[in-house]
């Protein structure tokens, strides 16, 4: 596979769908939030992407066993296990568009981390963006004050993108290693610790239905596992700043397919909102400052590809 980071027409076509496919993820997760409860909802979906990760590697003829470096583990139990639920729960007391965009604050969780906790010196262009986008998110939850089921949703989208930056922040600091056995087992360390808790919290089954069928098929091995597949092969020949910069098209997208399929027209505040967000990671990106979202750490260890 070229490594030279050259972004072929090829390359960008591979990225494009990635993004095509994440970005439109978010309306079957909506559907399987509508029909299944949210903890039994990302154990089906994170499953269903563990097998199919597994299910490459082994066709592949690579390792299946856990790497060496044990911090997948708990980079499972936060980008995966903490991500994944918090991001079902935002899901169901919020709409796709605020959900998604304010997931996508995760860049700016990771310089803060950056900052508090390891001591990094932090550009003056990167406080600036932070500053925009949280007066972004200002605007997106203003109107939600008076409702505390969208503020509760705001707050799991909030803490869905903590909870990936913090996993993508152990990832950085980790040893290079095989990205696509990693990622493999952190959704199988994810999902341990949610099925315990839907177990604990007594959790219905999900209602069965055509709708869900298919929406649980669609995220669980398109969205999950083949998502992640073809993320990571654009980490391995394409730089972070193009996967930064694509990497915005996500929320774009799963906001229009939010409109288009299920209706979910955001007022003008909220509208205002998103594209402030949007213009702050545009800012950061473009100064070359933010990692693409939770792979740019792992694009370290792509040398077994």
């Amino acid at each position: 596979m070229n490594r030279s980071g050259q972004a072929s027409s090829g390359n960008l076509a591979w990225l494009a769908l990635n993004l095509l496919l994440w970005g439109y993820n978010w309306v079957p997760l909506r559907y399987m939030v509508m029909d299944c409860p949210p903890l039994t909802c990302t154990v089906i979906r994170v499953v269903g992407g563990a097998l199919t990760l597994f299910t490459v590697l082994s066709l592949k003829g690579r390792p299946l066993g856990p790497p060496l470096d044990r911090s997948f583990i708990w980079s499972g139990l936060t980008q995966v296990a903490g991500n994944s639920a918090l991001c079902s729960l935002a899901l169901i007391h919020g709409g796709v568009s605020k959900s998604a965009i304010l997931v996508f604050t995760m860049p700016f969780w990771v310089l803060t981390i950056a900052s508090l906790v390891f001591h990094e010196r932090i550009a003056l262009m990167h406080w600036i963006s932070l500053v925009i986008a949280l007066c972004g998110i200002a605007l997106i939850t203003s109107q939600s004050f008076a409702n505390w089921e969208q503020i509760l949703g705001a707050l799991c989208a909030i803490g869905a993108g903590l909870a990936w930056a913090i996993g993508a922040t152990i990832v950085r600091h980790s040893p290079a290693q095989d990205t696509l056995r990693r990622v493999a087992w952190e959704q199988l360390v994810g999902v341990l610790p949610l099925l315990a808790l839907a177990f604990v919290m007594g959790e219905n089954l999900p209602v069965i239905t055509p709708r869900f069928v298919l929406a649980a098929l669609y995220s669980s091995l398109i969205g999950t596992g083949v998502g992640w597949i073809l993320w990571n092969r654009s980490a391995t020949v394409l730089s972070p700043a193009t996967l930064s910069l694509g990497s915005l098209a996500i929320p774009i997208i799963a906001s229009t397919a939010a409109f288009v399929q299920l209706g979910e027209k955001p007022d003008t505040l909220t509208l205002t909102g998103l594209a402030t967000v949007l213009f702050a990671l545009l800012v950061a990106n473009l100064a070359g400052m933010i990692p693409a979202p939770s792979f740019a750490a792992l694009r370290r260890g792509r040398t077994k590809h």
